[in-house]
């Protein structure tokens, strides 16, 4: 096996693993780790580490309903002090 073959298939390993390539991608590691020992190796260590049904968890972020009205009073606060500060300018530079 040439260097470019071992390092095409490292690079393609994980993409492998987890099902996120191509048929011929899929056929081109195949036939590599039949004939590459390290490679096999390589796989093997990394198919080990990745569980067979991997699921996302997503995280959420739950706001207590305090949390709600402060965000929401410090939101209209954040907007009124920005239309504070435009009209201030606009009265400093004569425009109104």
């Amino acid at each position: 096996m040439s260097n470019f073959d071992c390092d095409l298939a490292m690079d393609l390993l994980p993409s492998y693993l987890e099902k996120k390539c191509g048929e011929e991608t899929v056929r081109f590691i195949e036939e590599h780790i039949k004939n590459c020992p390290k490679c096999k190796a390589m796989l093997d260590a990394m198919a080990a580490d990745i569980p067979m049904e991997t699921s996302v968890e997503k995280k959420v972020f739950h706001i207590n309903p305090v949390g709600k009205v402060i965000l929401l009073v410090l939101g209209y606060f954040v907007f009124v002090l920005i239309l504070l500060i435009i009209i201030t300018y606009l009265f400093v530079h004569g425009v109104l």
